[in-house]
């Protein structure tokens, strides 16, 4: 089989998304306030970078050729400075594939830095640059501010996850048939003859890669083919030296130790070049992380869903977290809401609805929730769902024989609503507080559910309002 489309090369597309840039260079006119220039690295390599915005906050963004068009809206009322890599983009050519690594790209992020005087920034880092931008705030954790990882690839090498973390339909995107013609192109030499006409046609059948939705794929541009650095003749020697170091790169659990700042992982669920599973474990590792999931998107979530992606980073370089991103635990490759023991403050709520499914599709879609736990409860006869997301539990509950309470509902008119409201707390928290109340005569019954790993109580208020209490179990 030919390089550009043998195993080792796709799976440099994987790690790297060996795709090309999106915009031509007059679209760059459009933006306010814009300057263009150079940062010289230590070993002499000159990196290409643009400007935009004003503020006291300053953003770093490498891959600028690509997201500078997309991401610039981001520039409002901040400092937005994107840069090409070497060897990418409008930056210096390199013959010398030593000088190209993963260690590299931190040590000019760090001249980026440098370059414009900025104590502490914030970083968005896309693909294997979300890798990146994390390796940089392991060893330079005093000028990071916040850092947003996109589509971040796994943390190791290799690392394999679950069928229903992964895209699972890679034999189908690309279509196959333009894959073969590809290669064809490539076997007669004609990536060699007419690089640039080879980098335009792989360019029009790999961008699908990117996209959930085939229709989102024209969002993604004509390619960036004019610069010679994107041509796939020369991508291949590049991505050989740089996946070469991700394979020996180690980090440590006491080096992500140090990342101690505020990290958002987003990350698509039918992500074909890092898989979703490499978000969730980012998530799950990092000391404090997030995971924002795009539902149905790709490896550029923003082409699939703008609003949720642009509007969440939004919040999240405001200071904010975006309330559709949800918290992981440490050694725990699930989020709390698939595994919900309740090890983290937060709120608990129980409602009446009329309509379960539709209730439970509506949490989902509106507020990020999760399917934590389904079931009856013959004693009452009802149905009922637990959700959960942002350290918030709501207990949806359908009353099958239409009784509330003992008190008959109207089908007409049906009722619902709030059922009980409570509070999820710390160990020290729960003892404390229910050792008050039987101090102040109120009978306590302590009852624990192993299959939520939770223990809580119930109480009234004054007007017969149902309070629970949850903490962890011992």
């Amino acid at each position: 089989m030919p390089d550009r489309l043998s195993p080792r090369v796709l799976a440099l597309a994987t790690i790297l998304s060996s795709l090309l840039p999106i915009l031509a260079p007059g679209a760059f006119g459009q933006t306010r306030s814009l300057e263009e220039g150079y940062v010289t690295t230590a070993d002499g390599v000159r990196l290409f970078y643009r400007k935009a915005g004003s503020g006291s906050q300053t953003v770093i963004v490498p891959l600028g050729f690509m997201l500078f068009q997309d991401f610039q809206s981001l520039a409002k009322d901040r400092i937005m400075i994107f840069y090409d890599m070497r060897n990418r983009g409008h930056s210096d050519s390199l013959t010398d594939t030593s000088k190209i690594s993963i260690q590299a790209d931190v040590d000019d992020l760090e001249a980026v830095r440098r370059h414009f005087n900025a104590p502490k920034v914030s970083l968005i880092g896309e693909s294997y640059l979300g890798m990146m931008v994390v390796l940089y705030a392991t060893q330079h954790p005093e000028h990071v501010e916040r850092i947003v990882q996109i589509g971040p690839v796994p943390r190791k090498f290799g690392t394999k996850y679950l069928p229903e973390y992964t895209a699972q339909d890679t034999d189908k995107i690309p279509d196959p048939a333009q894959m073969k013609n590809l290669e064809r192109l490539r076997a007669e030499g004609f990536e060699k003859t007419h690089p640039r006409e080879y980098c335009e046609q792989d360019w029009a059948v790999t961008r699908t890669m990117l996209v959930g939705n085939p229709v989102n794929a024209e969002k993604a541009g004509p390619g960036y083919c004019e610069f010679s650095n994107e041509w796939p003749t020369n991508l291949d020697k590049h991505f050989e030296a740089s996946i070469g170091s991700i394979e020996r790169l180690q980090i440590q659990d006491e080096d992500l130790a140090r990342v101690t700042m505020p990290v958002l992982t987003i990350h698509g669920t039918r992500d074909r070049n890092a898989p979703y599973g490499s978000g969730r474990e980012w998530a799950a590792t990092l000391p404090d992380a997030r995971l924002l999931t795009v539902e149905g998107a790709a490896h550029f979530p923003w082409l699939d869903n703008p609003a949720l992606v642009f509007s969440s980073i939004t919040d999240f370089l405001s200071g904010h977290w975006p309330v559709a991103a949800q918290k992981f635990f440490p050694h725990d490759e699930s989020t709390v809401l698939a595994s919900p023991a309740f090890t983290a403050q937060g709120a608990f709520w129980a409602l009446v609805v009329t309509d379960l499914n539709a209730s439970v599709r509506w949490y989902e879609s509106n507020l990020g929730f999760r399917e934590v736990k389904r079931g009856k409860s013959p004693r009452v006869a009802a149905e009922t769902v637990i959700l959960g997301g942002h350290n918030i539990f709501v207990e949806l509950i359908y009353f099958e024989d239409r009784t509330l309470a003992k008190r008959e509902v109207n089908d007409s008119a049906p009722m619902a609503g709030p059922m009980k409201t409570g509070a999820i707390l710390g160990m020290t928290g729960f003892d404390s507080l229910a050792r008050y109340l039987r101090n102040h005569g109120v009978e306590l019954d302590i009852f624990q559910d192993k299959e939520m790993g939770v223990q809580s109580f119930i109480i009234r208020d004054n007007d017969g309002n149902i309070i629970q209490f949850f903490a962890p179990d011992k």
